[in-house]
């Protein structure tokens, strides 16, 4: 849950409102997750801080949403590492935050802002830079993140390792955070 008056005001939309393409987004981004465990609230802390903080506020709010609900097993908690509010599953150094508000600015304003910003970028912006998914034009929904392949690791690396229902550990890719990341990118986009 949000915590905290600041972050009550991350979770509203404001009094000056939004277009209605923004609200498109959120009733699609809600559709999508809204069943997952991600509330309105949480949904519009990202759709928020990805308008203000964001190089690009719609692709923002779309990757923002997949990796969140990869992450979180798309809201199946008794799976999730979010564990101190680590709603997007970084692991380094046993990272905590003080509310999903403050786990949603740092991946927003620092880690998309500096490293995904161009995921998938044949079909956001036309072009593409070094990828194993290139194509011009062409939606390659979640690879940058996550890779179902374990021939060809995910170009971020943000994804290299996960445990699969039996407790077995697979190293070089992540076949369930993709799955559950391009369910969310293809019911968000």
């Amino acid at each position: 849950m949000l915590s905290g008056s600041r972050d009550e005001l991350w979770a509203k939309v404001p009094r000056s409102g939004w277009t209605s393409g923004t609200f498109d987004l959120q009733r699609r981004m809600f559709g999508a997750l809204g069943s997952t465990g991600f509330d309105e609230p949480m949904a519009n802390v990202i759709i928020n801080m990805c308008k203000v903080y964001a190089r690009d506020p719609r692709h923002c709010v779309i990757y923002a949403s997949s990796v969140a609900c990869a992450e979180s097993s798309c809201g199946a908690s008794w799976k999730a590492p979010t564990i101190n509010n680590n709603i997007f599953g970084l692991n380094i150094n046993g990272i905590s935050f003080a509310s999903r508000t403050a786990a949603a600015k740092d991946w927003i304003k620092g880690r998309y802002n500096n490293n995904w910003f161009t995921a998938n970028e044949g079909y956001f912006y036309n072009f593409c830079k070094d990828s194993y998914y290139c194509g011009v034009g062409a939606d390659n929904d979640v690879y940058f993140f996550y890779s179902d392949n374990p021939k060809k690791p995910a170009n971020s690396r943000y994804c290299m390792s996960e445990f699969q229902p039996d407790g077995t550990k697979i190293d070089g890719y992540c076949p369930n955070g993709y799955k559950n990341a391009k369910t969310a990118y293809l019911n968000i986009r």
